[in-house]
């Protein structure tokens, strides 16, 4: 019976959401991560770090900011955890791992279902007409001799959803 019911929900629930999206005529789509970086490069002002340009790292667009005694990598990654492999492999020894997303900062394990679940509820309610925001996931390579957990990361931005509309 239990199998019954899930074979007819999960039908309605994605009916549901498809003919939301087609009776908008368009979709909404996550700013880039090129578009995340420049947001976070203006608000980086009169904070204690300090943004020294856009850049990339593990070739991805990145932010190097910096304070009295280190340097550090913006990068902004994949909520599902896809970039994590890539920022270790071009981390040089001695430097730190660390993630952000919507206030928080995690140490070297990129958190993954909370990130997911809040930018989704996010998108679909965006879909049915609430004004809703955008939580990048930041990950921040540090040099060694800095203090990541003691910086106010709060200037990090939330961003708008884009929509893109379907033409016939």
């Amino acid at each position: 019976m239990q199998r019954y019911r899930f074979n007819i929900v999960l039908p309605c629930i994605l009916a549901v959401s498809l003919s939301i999206k087609l009776s908008l005529g368009g979709t909404i789509v996550d700013p880039s991560f090129a578009e995340v970086v420049v947001a976070a490069e203006t608000r980086v002002v009169n904070h204690a770090v300090q943004s020294a340009g856009v850049t990339t790292f593990a070739g991805r667009t990145a932010l190097l900011l910096a304070t009295a005694d280190c340097m550090m990598y913006l990068v902004p990654v994949g909520l599902e955890g896809w970039h994590q492999q890539t920022l270790r492999k071009s981390m040089s020894e001695g430097q730190t791992l660390w993630f952000f997303f919507n206030g928080a900062l995690y140490y070297n394990v990129q958190p993954r279902w909370l990130p997911m679940i809040t930018v989704y509820t996010a998108k679909s309610l965006r879909y049915i007409g609430f004004s809703t925001v955008y939580h990048p996931m930041y990950a921040i390579v540090a040099s060694p001799e800095c203090d990541v957990a003691r910086i106010n990361w709060s200037f990090l931005p939330a961003l708008h959803f884009k929509t893109a509309i379907w033409e016939n």
